[in-house]
């Protein structure tokens, strides 16, 4: 799915504009994207986290010549579902809908 086709399914679904479920979609991922880029998280009940994660220097391999490469250490964003997502997730009879507690 497209952030296209989550705009007019949230626009249809909700009963508002494209224009402002774009608005809101865009305000949501700009404000996760901060929170993580601070080095905080977000958490929606039910449904996960959005963390960002240190990850530590390591040693590769250059694959042509068998030679170790220092890979150098680095923030990446990780998401961490919950139990209601999950559920969503793994039980067909829902039909794949998460809804939350809050």
């Amino acid at each position: 799915m497209t952030k296209e086709e989550v705009v007019s399914q949230v626009a249809r679904e909700s009963g508002c504009t494209k224009v402002l479920a774009a608005r809101v979609l865009r305000s949501t991922l700009d404000l996760i994207t901060r929170e993580l880029a601070a080095g905080g998280f977000v958490r929606f009940s039910s449904f996960g986290v959005f963390k960002a994660q240190r990850r530590r220097p390591r040693t590769g391999r250059d694959l042509s010549s068998d030679s170790p490469v220092p890979i150098p250490g680095r923030t990446v964003p990780v998401f961490k579902p919950g139990k209601g997502l999950l559920s969503a997730v793994s039980d067909p009879a829902k039909g794949g809908v998460f809804h939350s507690d809050d």
